[in-house]
C-alpha cells in the first residue's frame, strides 16, 4: 500500500542519517533538522506505531511456536496484539506529533 511505501522510505531515511554521521557533525545535524517538519513527524509516528505492532506480533508468533496449543486461538491473540499496539502507540504518537501543534 501507499502508506507502507512511505514508511519504508522513512525507515531508509533513518538508516541514511546514521550513515551521515561519518560525513561530520554539521552534515548530520542539518539533515536531522528535516525531521522536525510536520510531515516527517507524522511519518515518524507511523513508523513508531508500526515497530510497536511488529514487536508485539513477533511475541504472538513466538507464543504460538513454543506453545502450539495456542495456535487454535490465533484470532484472540491477534486481537490482543492489535489492542496492545493501539494502547502503547497512543502515547508514543502523541509525544511525537505534539510539537506540530505546540510549536
Amino acid at each position: 500500500s501507499d502508506v507502507y511505501k512511505r514508511q519504508v522510505l522513512f525507515l531508509l531515511l533513518h538508516i541514511f542519517d546514521i550513515f551521515l554521521m561519518a560525513a561530520g557533525r554539521d552534515v548530520f545535524e542539518s539533515f536531522l533538522d528535516l525531521y522536525t517538519a510536520a510531515p516527517f513527524r507524522v511519518l515518524e509516528a507511523g513508523l513508531i506505531a508500526s515497530v510497536i505492532y511488529h514487536a508485539l506480533n513477533g511475541a504472538r508468533v513466538i507464543i504460538v511456536d513454543f506453545w502450539p496449543q495456542y495456535g487454535r486461538h490465533q484470532h484472540i491473540l491477534w486481537r490482543g496484539v492489535l489492542v496492545l499496539a493501539v494502547i502503547f502507540s497512543i502515547p508514543a504518537v502523541f509525544i511525537t506529533i505534539r510539537p506540530i501543534f505546540t510549536g
